[in-house]
């Protein structure tokens, strides 16, 4: 195999590891790391981590430090807003695009999509959830043909699939708390799907906001009984 494709092979394996540990928590927000530990962690050579972590810097997922190193970044209740906000706009733009064009195909691909998110919950695996769920989220983005439109939702499904691991578990085991929650989860997104097939606008923009909503609550609730010292945890105002 030529070097070049080595290389990239092994940047591409350990952006992969480095992002997956940053959205779950196990590499926790404002957590020092360099790319000695990490390199030796996930077993691979300081060049490839460099370039990962570069790469995650563009993601705001990672701060390279003025004096070396490099910082996981930080969360908070005014970053999650802002994600929320634009979830929100997101939800609205996808589900007129989606009524408007989408095909049987597409609905199968949906299907598709929304099983794999209720597999992960039959499962109880938080972590695989909140991924599957940020994969089917996506995809309704990118059938809708736009691929600036698919850039910007990756951007805020990536972030909103940090919080969700942040608030619901990540990689630790499955609260039993949330057990309602994830079977509202589960009937929004077959709800959502049949209004989109029956080409129902306003049942399917109902049911878009209400799972916005839903997800916004349920975190901003969860992490307020993490008891965060010095964080406004009240819901963002009504626009």
């Amino acid at each position: 195999m030529p070097s070049s494709r080595r290389n990239r092979n092994a940047r591409e394996l350990a952006y992969d590891d480095i992002r997956r540990q940053i959205l779950t928590m196990e590499l926790e927000p404002n957590s020092r790391v360099d790319e000695v530990s990490l390199a030796t962690a996930i077993g691979a050579s300081r060049t490839p981590v460099r370039e990962a972590l570069h790469q995650l810097a563009t993601e705001d997922l990672v701060i390279i430090m003025p004096r070396g190193g490099y910082q996981i970044s930080s969360m908070d209740i005014q970053k999650f807003h802002h994600v929320m906000d634009m979830q929100m706009l997101i939800a609205r733009a996808a589900t007129h695009r989606l009524i408007e064009t989408a095909d049987d195909a597409n609905f199968d691909q949906l299907q598709s999509a929304t099983d794999e998110v209720e597999v992960a919950i039959a499962e109880k695996n938080p972590a695989l959830i909140a991924q599957q769920n940020s994969k089917l989220h996506t995809l309704e983005v990118r059938l809708c043909g736009n691929p600036f439109f698919t850039q910007f939702a990756e951007t805020i499904y990536t972030h909103a699939e940090r919080f969700a691991n942040l608030s619901f578990g990540g990689h630790k085991n499955f609260r039993q708390d949330l057990a309602d929650h994830y079977e509202n989860v589960r009937c929004h997104h077959s709800d959502y799907l049949d209004a989109l097939r029956d080409r129902n606008m306003t049942s399917a923009m109902q049911i878009a906001e209400e799972h916005v909503l839903l997800f916004r609550d349920r975190v901003l609730k969860s992490l307020a009984s993490l008891q965060m010292q010095n964080v406004d945890v009240s819901p963002p105002k009504s626009s």
